[in-house]
């Protein structure tokens, strides 16, 4: 039997963030050392005077994140992160 405590599993999470605070979101996470995931599909778009490729969000609204249990409070206080899904 070995001492100590168990490491603590981790799952995804799926995050409700802030109206196009898709990539500031999932940057701060990044940066607390948090896995996690944008995906992201380039577009083009039509403004008034020319035509312009995009790289946005496959989910808008939404970012993927693994952590632990004991990381939940970390998460949520994450600034743009509106809660889990």
């Amino acid at each position: 039997s070995r001492s100590g405590s168990l490491p603590e599993i981790t799952q995804w999470f799926a995050l409700n963030v802030r109206h196009q605070h898709e990539r500031a979101a999932e940057r701060l996470l990044a940066e607390q050392n948090l896995e996690t995931l944008l995906p992201l599909v380039r577009t083009r778009r039509r403004w008034s005077d020319r035509v312009v490729q995009l790289e946005v969000p496959v989910f808008p609204g939404y970012v993927f994140c693994r952590y632990a249990s004991n990381n939940r409070i970390l998460v949520l206080r994450t600034p743009g992160i509106l809660g889990p899904v």
